[in-house]
């Protein structure tokens, strides 16, 4: 039998405290967060179709935002290569002074477009990362879960990129799936991951462009330094560019 509820009613019958009461309808009334944007932010589509699919797979990829987070000085100039829809941006934007993103294909940057109009920090661009050059150099740019989509004949193009836009001692953060998960993942995934690499390999890769080179490994949402061989994620940190 389905409770008709009355409009205008705040609360169902019961015991709870007077207080708490009080604290749920001064978030109902967007007093709580008086400083801040009261609208409603709606999921991009691609993020919408994920969440209803696996909503696990957000803590995994919240975790990696959060850890280049982290990572970033504060009121530092701050690029995203490959944001796709920037759903997980705008935890980075919370260290940045600034945070760019950039993104080559039409249907995820018009949703992203949309979905961080309300983060005033942050500005979308429709580039092909392979070939910016920005007009400003970046103290950090990131770039998570994107090598693996680019041909390794182009992957020269990507790291280049990175580096050209780069302050003299900026640092860049690369994570990508490894080659050892591939076997683990999803049809759709095994057929869109064309660039994986093992540990070896990733590090022979980045040691060619950057003097400095810390890979680290992320299971789920931990981030580690276990048995390289059969982590699912891989995340590093690239400084002094060569």
């Amino acid at each position: 039998m389905k409770e008709k509820i009355k409009i205008g009613k705040r609360f169902a019958k019961g015991t709870s405290s007077k207080s708490a009461r009080l604290s749920y309808k001064a978030v109902f009334e967007g007093k709580t967060y008086k400083n801040y944007n009261n609208k409603n932010i709606i999921f991009p589509k691609n993020a919408s179709v994920i969440f209803q699919k696996d909503p696990k797979y957000f803590s995994f990829l919240f975790s990696r935002y959060k850890f280049v987070s982290k990572m970033i000085d504060q009121n530092s100039m701050v690029a995203e290569f490959g944001a796709g829809e920037g759903f997980g941006s705008p935890i980075v934007s919370i260290n940045a002074k600034k945070l760019d993103l950039y993104d080559f294909f039409v249907p995820s940057f018009l949703e992203g477009k949309k979905f961080i109009k309300s983060f005033k920090n942050i500005t979308f661009y429709f580039q092909d990362i392979l070939t910016l050059r920005a007009k400003k150099k970046y103290d950090f740019i990131y770039s998570l879960d994107v090598l693996e989509h680019i041909s390794p004949k182009q992957e020269n193009l990507f790291i280049n990129s990175i580096k050209r836009n780069l302050n003299k001692s900026g640092t860049a953060i690369i994570g990508m799936p490894t080659l050892f998960f591939q076997k683990y993942t999803s049809i759709e995934n095994k057929k869109a991951h064309i660039n994986c690499k093992n540990y070896d390999d990733f590090k022979k890769f980045l040691k060619k462009h950057f003097k400095n080179t810390f890979i680290f490994s992320m299971t789920d949402e931990v981030l580690h330094t276990g048995y390289e061989k059969i982590s699912p994620y891989f995340i590093s940190i690239c400084t002094n560019k060569k």
